[in-house]
């Protein structure tokens, strides 16, 4: 079997590189996948946590998962901003009382640098 150049050049990577790589290509795939699911909902909400498991480890789980609530809230058809926040704040609240004060359960950071600072203050002002 013939792996094509491009895998080749990404094995040879350093850890830096590859995060480097991730971070241009999500966006363009964040912006293929909005032009390709505007009238696709049920396909939207199927790829979308495929979207949140594939950035979870660079991003970290406090800054994706409101962008995934944010996602999933307006695939849902909810367009009131007041709405949104309120439901950011209530999922984010709970989540993080239940697994950072009371479970003390380490949550993915993320490993880019402006992601990984924005966790760990968070973590700090919660414990």
């Amino acid at each position: 079997m013939r792996a094509p150049d491009f895998v080749g050049l990404l094995t040879t990577l350093d850890k830096q590189g590859v995060h480097l790589v991730k971070g241009v290509t999500a966006p363009i795939l964040f912006v293929v996948y909005l032009v390709f699911m505007r009238g696709n909902h049920v396909g939207a909400i199927l790829a979308l946590p495929i979207f949140f498991a594939a950035l979870l480890e660079d991003m970290g789980f406090y800054a994706m998962a409101p962008l995934f609530i944010i996602g999933v809230t307006l695939l849902m058809g909810e367009r009131r901003l007041q709405w949104i926040a309120l439901t950011i704040a209530l999922i984010m609240g709970v989540l993080l009382l239940m697994f950072v004060s009371l479970l003390y359960v380490g949550l993915p950071t993320g490993n880019l640098s402006p992601f990984y600072e924005f966790s760990n203050q968070l973590i700090i002002l919660l414990q």
